[in-house]
């Protein structure tokens, strides 16, 4: 049995050790991969783009009069792994009807002041792709560049296509309908 107990100790201290060793190379890692010239690692397939909050690297894929689709992850240095899924989603995602999009932070990504035109355009392509019923008005009050009422008043009273029934679908109906709640017994 004490033999037994040794072995077992042996097994889990050599684990224990194995995991810390692979954090430690993993911190390590990062940290030298922060030290490095971001630029120079980055992938060649990509670029950088200059934002209001710093530098953002960027791959593209699809035409470019399509609507964007934009996926976030992680570093430039890992996004190339991402090259194949974006190229198959940049084609055509509207067209399968278990993908929706949320229409989370519209008013960060404006360069103008409110009532944001320079994105009406894109909103009305990306409503036109995927439909009321698909298109979820979010926001992330955290970063806009503007107060709560005029994230809501963007979507509720600024885009003259956007009217009555889709309206709601768009401002919560709709993403209430595609988690199944019923909004109307919730309310009683």
């Amino acid at each position: 049995m004490t033999r037994a107990l040794r072995i077992a100790g042996a097994i889990l201290a050599t684990l224990v050790l194995a995991v810390v060793l692979l954090v430690l190379g993993f911190r390590g890692a990062a940290a030298w991969r922060e030290r490095l010239d971001a630029a120079a690692i980055a992938p060649p397939t990509g670029r950088y783009l200059a934002t209001r909050s710093g530098r953002v690297f960027v791959q593209e894929a699809g035409p470019r009069d399509a609507i964007p689709v934009v996926l976030f992850h992680g570093t430039a240095a890992w996004s190339e792994l991402w090259r194949q899924t974006m190229s198959a989603l940049a084609l055509a995602l509207a067209k399968y009807p278990n993908v929706a999009i949320k229409a989370t932070g519209a008013p960060s990504y404006s360069s103008e002041a409110y009532p944001f035109r320079n994105l009406h355009t894109r909103l009305r392509q990306i409503y036109d792709a995927f439909g009321p019923a698909r298109m979820f008005w979010g926001t992330d009050i955290t970063r806009m560049p503007c107060s709560w009422r005029q994230c809501v008043t963007l979507f509720a009273e600024e885009l003259p296509w956007l009217r009555g029934r889709d309206r709601e679908l768009v401002m919560g109906r709709a993403i209430c309908d595609w988690l199944g709640w019923n909004i109307e017994e919730s309310a009683g």
